[in-house]
């Protein structure tokens, strides 16, 4: 079921142009000369950099990557299952959901997430807190710098260690040595990563995390979100009916019963915690993703309670024979197939989204419109030799270029053509402005013309009619008063006239551009004949004559 589903998301490619101006020497960063960071995921990052190294493709490495460990996590819970002759719900159940299978790979992070917290879960649930601390807190830590919302679950498992710690002897001194285990992978980890974001990047928290909204709350939609998320993989529902069937109708005939129970109940605990973050913030834009790690606690956490009980009964059933594994495993086969909506108000579901525009393949995202896109800006500023090459894919206030996210069309553009990006996500400045209107999660701030002229992109629509039908291209609209670029321009010095005609009848933008880059019209209009008789502009016009598609396919 997750070999179906393979496939690369565009988010993981704007990590993957992070990772490709790396080895270009612009740094870790996604518009070189910004040290922004732009992945919230820096250690399936530093995976992926060790990988590219290699010489290997990173959509490709990507997706195999995540079935490694996605593949490692599930065998691990079976195996523990088999040791127990139990049922094995969670590898199972698990596998049922649209959105594990679609993130088990997508290029994201998620799979390593899994089988760290399997790792833990397996561990913590078998042994308790207290046996191999220092293991434990690696694990957690390693988890966080790989999704950062489960730094939670440092703090919330401290809190039990402290407890277990504390009645575990009277003595003071053997306190210390556990303590300083379970305390220094917090140092070592997420401390020395920490230093070094803040030393590189200026900043204690990774860009996406201030450009969806910070600590802002949003619990409307995040109930929306969970009611999707319920509605959509009915697995969840079952999982929560048999955790209360355990706590409420169990009946062990075993000395570990409130050992058994105790954990369980923490481990719900967990679960709770992270559901309750992902309700605060307003979940995601991504169907399932943001809620992936707390169903992995409940569904670990249950898959324990079959162990527990070998022949754990059902919420209907007083006993449960042997003909309900069989049941089971054809009736979560079937929930494989509930239908999840593509989109269902601020929610979508990413891979039949990209799908539809021919995007997502392991091979690469060379074969979608997106790219197509990224890759004619890239020939147009290789063409014209412009270094200072900027674009936006405003849309929402600033009408620039629409319907492009920064992943397909960052890694095909290349390096030099930089994007100023409307939610923030590559730019500190964005990703800090206060949100005025919830809406899609993730994607709720916008540039204004103003930002886009003073950031010096080269194509925007400037609102004035007259304008933008003087300075259209087949790139897009110019809005940047540079005369290195105007030069290349087909028919320049017409529209140098026709400039100064607007800006005598009455033009608002013209002045804005003059004032931006310190120019004035006239003075264009007198150099413009200049422009005629250079060869070397009228060579680049034909850049401009051969840029693919036109304005009316990539802007307003």
């Amino acid at each position: 079921m997750i070999l179906s589903r393979i496939w690369v998301t565009e988010d993981a490619y704007i990590s993957f142009r992070a990772i490709e101006n790396l080895y270009q020497g612009y740094g870790f960063v996604y518009n070189p000369g910004e040290r922004v960071e732009v992945t919230s995921h820096p250690l399936w990052a530093a995976i992926l950099i060790v990988l590219r190294s290699m010489g290997l493709s990173l959509p490709m490495t990507s997706a195999v990557l995540g079935l490694f460990f996605t593949g490692l996590a599930i065998y691990q819970l079976i195996k523990r299952s088999m040791h127990a002759d139990a049922f094995p719900f969670a590898a199972i159940a698990l596998c049922s959901i649209s959105g594990f299978r679609d993130f088990s790979t997508s290029g994201l992070e998620f799979s390593l997430a899994f089988f760290l917290m399997t790792m833990f879960y397996i561990e913590v649930q078998e042994h308790g807190l207290l046996e191999r601390p220092m293991y434990l807190a690696a694990l957690l830590n390693l988890l966080y710098l790989d999704r950062p919302e489960t730094a939670l679950l440092y703090a919330y498992y401290s809190v039990f260690f402290v407890l277990d710690l504390w009645r575990s002897t009277p003595r003071l001194a053997s306190k210390i040595i556990p303590a300083i285990q379970w305390g220094l992978p917090a140092i070592l980890i997420t401390g020395s990563y920490h230093a070094f974001r803040y030393l590189y990047f200026g900043a204690l928290f990774a860009n996406p995390y201030y450009a969806k909204a910070g600590l802002d709350t949003y619990y409307s939609h995040g109930l929306k979100y969970l009611a999707h998320s319920l509605i959509f993989a009915p697995a969840i529902t079952f999982a929560l009916l048999l955790a209360a069937s355990f706590l409420v109708r169990h009946r062990l005939r075993s000395k570990q019963k409130p050992l058994v129970v105790g954990r369980a109940v923490r481990d719900l605990g967990a679960f709770a915690l992270l559901t309750f973050y992902m309700i605060r913030v307003g979940g995601d834009f991504m169907a399932f993703r943001f809620w992936l790690p707390a169903l992995a606690i409940l569904f670990i956490t249950v898959d324990r309670m079959f162990i527990s009980v070998p022949r754990f009964p059902l919420p209907l059933l007083s006993s449960r024979p042997v003909w309900t594994d069989w049941g089971a495993l054809l009736f979560f086969a079937a929930l494989s197939f509930w239908p999840v909506p593509m989109t269902r108000g601020f929610i979508a579901d990413e891979r039949p989204a990209f799908f539809s525009i021919g995007a997502g393949s392991v091979f690469g995202s060379k074969d979608n419109a997106w790219a197509a896109r990224g890759r004619a800006f890239r020939k147009l500023q290789d063409c014209l030799s412009y270094e200072d090459f900027w674009i936006a894919n405003s849309q929402a206030h600033a009408h620039c270029l629409r319907g492009v996210g920064l992943g397909y069309v960052g890694v095909e553009a290349g390096p030099l053509v930089r994007i100023f990006d409307e939610q923030g996500l590559s730019d500190g400045s964005v990703a800090r402005a206060r949100v005025l209107m919830r809406f899609r999660p993730g994607h709720e701030h916008y540039t204004t013309l103003a930002q886009v002229v003073e950031r010096g992109v080269l194509f925007c629509s400037s609102g004035e009619p007259g304008y933008d039908r003087v300075m259209a291209t087949q790139a897009g609209i110019v809005i940047r008063l540079d005369p290195d670029l105007l030069a290349t321009l087909p028919d320049a010095r017409a529209r140098m006239q026709e400039l100064v005609r607007l800006k005598a009848e009455g033009s608002e933008f013209i002045p804005r551009l003059e004032k931006r880059y310190g120019v004035r019209v006239e003075d264009l209009l007198a150099q413009s004949s200049q422009w005629e008789a250079d060869r070397l502009m009228q060579s680049k016009q034909a850049c401009w004559k051969s840029f693919e598609g036109g304005p009316d396919t990539y802007f307003y």
